[in-house]
């Protein structure tokens, strides 16, 4: 702070971050540390998204903000006397939906249809709950039989999106969207999404089981395709010049990526893969074939359940997940 002063108050829209972040970059960390790689976090349009709304007047202020801070950054490296070594990749990590209405309050319902509910589950508690438009429901003693009657029951409710569980039974599995790991919910669940405008013209809409994200406000975390589709763009001679790739990507390549161009080998259990398709060198280099791939999972009722992913060579991506059903 001695050289940067005192990081501003919080507001939303989050402008004076936005002005601090870059100054931090320009007066502190470029010119005193000069690292090999800075990454750069800008906490707008998220904050405006998630608290005011997406398209909001506060929003787009936080959007034009961002805009004339990333826009220093460039104007800096135009200045430099010689030709910049410095590569830029800039990207978002997630799009957004506008909370469409009030919590569906899923701890009560649950509780209502005869279940415990608390944490953690154990001993007289059934089920403890972590979801907001998305998350998870673990399940006392990951009981198979618990579980299924859990399934079966949010299947029933008209807000239930696409569920997923370990074995698959009745329901999409975990692995198939990358989430079977140790600490993974014994149910992934999704909220139910739609498509359409809120009052700012903006696509995309999801329920909610959280008081905490204002209704007109941004949510995301499930897996409706705006809210998983992001930006990415790079600059820079390490990159191909006027170049739009048509393969599916992730923020998890960007690691990777990088390391590969500071030829530091990538090790083995880094996810994603090297983005040759966009890098100068590569131009030349063999990418596998892309496939698109959808899992169906038939659960009870006429409940149908699709998530949608791209697989590449070994890698794969998610793309879109719904139930047959829309958002009434």
């Amino acid at each position: 702070q001695e050289k940067l002063g005192p990081v501003p108050e919080h507001q939303i829209p989050s402008l004076e971050w936005l002005t601090y972040s870059t100054n931090a970059y320009l007066n502190y960390i470029e010119p005193v540390l000069s690292p090999d790689v800075c990454i750069l976090w800008f906490c707008e349009p998220d904050n405006s998204y998630h608290f005011r709304g997406l398209g909001s007047p506060e929003n787009l202020q936080a959007l034009s903000r961002a805009d004339q801070e990333f826009g220093r950054i460039l104007d800096w490296q135009h200045s430099q006397n010689e030709e910049s070594p410095l590569q830029i990749i800039t990207f978002s990590d997630h799009g957004q939906l506008t909370v469409c209405g009030e919590t569906i309050n899923l701890q009560g319902c649950l509780q209502e249809a005869g279940f415990t509910v608390g944490e953690p589950p154990g001993k007289d508690v059934d089920a403890a709950v972590a979801v907001d438009s998305a998350g998870g429901i673990y399940v006392r003693d990951s009981n198979p039989v618990l579980i299924g009657r859990i399934v079966e029951w949010l299947q029933q409710q008209p807000w239930c999106g696409p569920v997923l569980t370990r074995n698959g039974e009745k329901s999409l599995k975990l692995e198939m969207a990358g989430l079977d790991h140790p600490r993974a919910p014994d149910i992934a669940l999704v909220l139910k999404s739609n498509d359409l405008e809120n009052e700012y013209g903006i696509r995309g809409g999801c329920m909610n089981n959280s008081s905490f994200y204002p209704v007109g406000g941004g949510l995301h975390g499930g897996l409706n395709a705006l809210e998983l589709q992001s930006w990415m763009a790079a600059r820079g001679d390490c990159f191909q010049s006027e170049c739009e790739s048509k393969l599916s990507s992730g923020i998890v390549d960007i690691l990777p990526t990088i390391l590969h161009l500071l030829d530091v080998p990538v090790p083995e259990h880094v996810q994603g893969r090297v983005l040759h398709e966009i890098i100068s060198e590569s131009s030349e280099c063999s990418i596998p074939e892309m496939k698109r791939v959808t899992h169906e999972a038939q659960g009870a009722g006429d409940y149908q359940a699709k998530l949608e992913v791209t697989e590449l060579g070994e890698h794969f991506y998610l793309e879109q997940g719904w139930v047959e059903e829309g958002l009434q």
